[in-house]
């Protein structure tokens, strides 16, 4: 037992051995020369660094707002925060989560191997999240370490096999690419979102969804317009999510008074200090999505020759920020719906109830962002809009299914903000407090 430990510890807690790994044996197959070998290991490292350098930027940023809206908006604040929760997991749990996660990497390769369900769950920091929830709900609810490691192990790996064969048709369509999916841990409203958009198309083809004849527009027309020269810069994805962003910070720095904001920001102007902000966020997207190019490029040949050797159908399932690249307008402007969406659903439940969730803009950046998305792929850009903020008001209410179980173990003002990990979380409450 204790050298499954050490392993789950050292190596399989450890995403950059096992991609290590992972290009070395695929490297190996396609019997690249040494030197090769290297050259592919220290490129993707470095687009794994330079994501992660990203989402630091992000995290730094996003850190700043949790800290300002509370006291702008006079609410007690429970912050969505994947990272956050994970730590508390692992703070109090780590032998069992980490079991977790090194037996559902098993099974997820067993299931690609001998199932129906070929997808090698590559997106490691999803892995540690829901392996943290199923942990966070095993142990505090009386289980057995041999149990809550089996039970878990078990789920995470289905789970790591079943659900990126939920949008994998909408996944490749949009990434151009058969041998890649997504596998996110958000897959439910990404699902419900392809379905929305859908839902929303047919009811606009059979007439029963009619907008003002004389005000109708069609989107095709709105975006092929000739733009303003002038106006051209809100066309830049970059620019528009640094706009918005700054324009967020600077409002809930007025609202939070200077003082306050002055204090975080070690005595520079709050003003400034909002403006700033603002600009990380937009510098932390731009570096992520150089990162997740990178990153592709490399991978796949690696994943190529572990594929023909032992699950010749295998598909790679990776962060959602792998569909970014190619749709950088619709995640920025299903990013901003999405915040809003955010928003309103804090507002709507600050009149109902004192502690309410934050609008975490990293969640509603990847998840609402990649909601957008996957609406686009089925119907145009304004029902991509019209969804990422429906979606964005979902994502700021879900986690408040789980609230009463965070509140027991202590973790209500830090909680997951993915949808699957929460429903994963609730739905096994659920059944085990019915028979137990």
């Amino acid at each position: 037992m204790e050298i499954i430990n050490s392993l789950a510890r050292n190596i399989f807690n450890n995403m950059y051995i096992i991609i290590i790994f992972y290009i070395v044996l695929g490297s190996f197959f396609e019997k690249k020369s040494l030197t090769n070998i290297i050259n592919s290991i220290l490129k993707t490292l470095m687009a794994v660094f330079i994501m992660e350098i990203g989402i630091s930027v992000l995290n730094s940023s996003m850190a700043n707002l949790n800290y300002i809206i509370p006291r702008a908006f006079r609410v007690i604040g429970i912050i969505p925060q994947n990272e956050g929760a994970a730590a508390l997991g692992e703070f109090r749990y780590k032998e069992v989560i980490n079991n977790i996660i090194f037996l559902g990497m098993i099974v997820n390769l067993f299931m690609a191997k001998f199932s129906r369900f070929k997808y090698i769950f590559l997106t490691g920091q999803q892995i540690i999240f829901m392996g943290s929830m199923l942990g966070i709900i095993l142990v505090p609810l009386n289980f057995s370490y041999i149990n809550s490691v089996l039970i878990g192990g078990i789920i995470l790996g289905v789970l790591m096999s079943v659900i990126p064969a939920l949008i994998k048709d909408e996944s490749q369509e949009i990434i151009k690419n058969k041998k890649i999916t997504v596998g996110h841990f958000s897959t439910l409203f990404f699902f419900l979102s392809i379905r929305l958009s859908s839902f929303i198309v047919k009811l606009n083809e059979e007439n029963k969804f009619k907008f003002n004849k004389k005000n109708k527009i069609k989107t095709k027309e709105l975006y092929n317009k000739k733009i303003d020269k002038n106006f051209s810069m809100f066309l830049d994805a970059s620019i528009m999510s640094a706009l918005f962003m700054i324009i967020i910070f600077i409002l809930s720095a007025v609202f939070a008074k200077k003082e306050y904001v002055e204090e975080i920001s070690g005595d520079s102007n709050y003003l400034i200090f909002a403006f700033k902000q603002g600009f990380l966020f937009a510098c932390g997207i731009h570096i992520v999505l150089n990162g997740v190019r990178m990153f592709i490029q490399e991978i796949i040949p690696a994943f190529k020759g572990i594929a023909k050797k032992f699950v010749p159908d295998a598909i790679l399932a990776l962060d959602v920020s792998v569909l970014f690249p190619r749709n950088e307008s619709i995640l920025i402007s299903s990013f901003i719906m999405s915040f809003l969406g955010g928003i309103l659903a804090m507002i709507l439940t600050s009149f109902y109830n004192f502690m309410v969730v934050l609008p975490a803009a990293m969640i509603h950046f990847f998840t609402g962002g990649g909601c957008g998305i996957y609406a686009n792929s089925k119907g145009n850009k304004k029902i991509s809009l019209f969804v990422s903020f429906v979606m964005g008001f979902l994502i700021n209410l879900f986690p408040l299914i789980l609230i009463n179980h965070y509140k027991e173990i202590h973790f209500s003002r830090m909680v997951f903000a993915e949808s699957d990990i929460t429903f994963v979380g609730f739905i096994l409450r659920f059944i085990i407090k019915l028979f137990n």
